[in-house]
């Protein structure tokens, strides 16, 4: 039975999240709730797996890739037959959105009528965590100059702290400041995002996230969180910051990664969507390597 996703489903849902082993940065339960209601996201279980399915501003309508244990790879093919099923009897093709490739290569060559285009734009970024965390080599020379401007103007007066459901709505005046920069109010994303953001801030407690936060002034100029993917892989969902403050996000990254470093080979910094902007900003970090997704088609019909 489909449902529509509330925020009461969330010790429903927590053991697939826990489970699912694929380090693709849509796919945790926390970034599922951010943006929950911009896709109207409702949920159906089947076969052990779960799958979320997304309405589009253009009225279509996709299914996440399933989330569950993937070391039974029998019992996740059998789930997305079982799916298939129910679309051939509702009449219609079958699409996934942002599905990791391997996974899409498993389905594809286990059942007929399946199509894989490459989703290039909603790749993950991936990068070395002590790469970020230290700056060192020639080429993160400009990043840790930027660093190193940020300390020696703001180096007597600000502080890190960690983000506790204590803090964590001293974040909301620089996000707040961050939407009048870039209006907000102008872009639906930006509005879904604030008021993700706002839930999850709000909700610290309730979620496996950590971050940290930068004061000058006993103001929050800057701030970041993220969460655990996988054993190997720790997640940046968020990092907003003051732009006044020149290098702020180079700091942000550095600190972020310093703190995750030892615990996580790798941080995963999302994808580009294809904003020219986000292309370059992350280029500019030299990802270790990328998390490729695809759509993957079933033609029921």
């Amino acid at each position: 039975m489909i449902k529509k996703l509330t925020y009461h489903d969330k010790a429903l849902l927590t053991p697939y999240f826990d489970a699912f082993n694929i380090p693709v940065s849509d796919l945790t339960l926390t970034n599922v709730m951010m943006w929950k209601d911009k896709y109207a996201t409702a949920y159906l279980t089947l076969k052990g797996f779960l799958y979320l399915i997304y309405t589009h501003e253009d009225g279509a309508t996709s299914y996440s890739q399933p989330i569950g244990d993937y070391d039974d790879s029998l019992g996740l093919l059998e789930s997305v037959k079982a799916l298939v099923k129910l679309q051939i009897v509702g009449g219609q093709s079958l699409t996934f959105r942002n599905m990791d490739r391997k996974t899409a290569e498993l389905i594809a060559g286990n059942l007929s009528h399946v199509h894989m285009l490459p989703s290039p734009e909603h790749n993950d970024y991936c990068y070395l965590t002590t790469e970020l965390s230290e700056l060192k080599g020639n080429r993160y020379h400009k990043k840790k100059n930027h660093v190193n401007q940020f300390i020696h103007h703001y180096g007597d007066n600000h502080q890190i702290e960690a983000i506790t459901a204590a803090n964590a709505l001293d974040c909301l005046i620089c996000s707040q400041n961050w939407c009048v920069d870039k209006n907000c109010d102008g872009s639906k994303d930006l509005c879904f995002e604030y008021l993700g953001i706002l839930h999850v801030l709000k909700n610290w407690n309730d979620y496996p996230v950590e971050g940290l936060l930068i004061r000058h002034d006993q103001i929050v100029i800057g701030y970041s969180f993220g969460e655990m993917l996988t054993d190997d892989y720790f997640v940046v969902h968020i990092e907003k910051g003051d732009t006044r403050y020149q290098g702020i996000y180079p700091y942000l990254n550095m600190l972020m990664a310093g703190a995750v470093s030892g615990r996580f080979q790798y941080v995963n910094r999302e994808q580009d969507l294809g904003i020219p902007g986000l292309i370059k900003a992350k280029k500019s970090y030299h990802p270790h390597h990328y998390i490729e997704k695809c759509e993957l088609v079933i033609q029921t019909v």
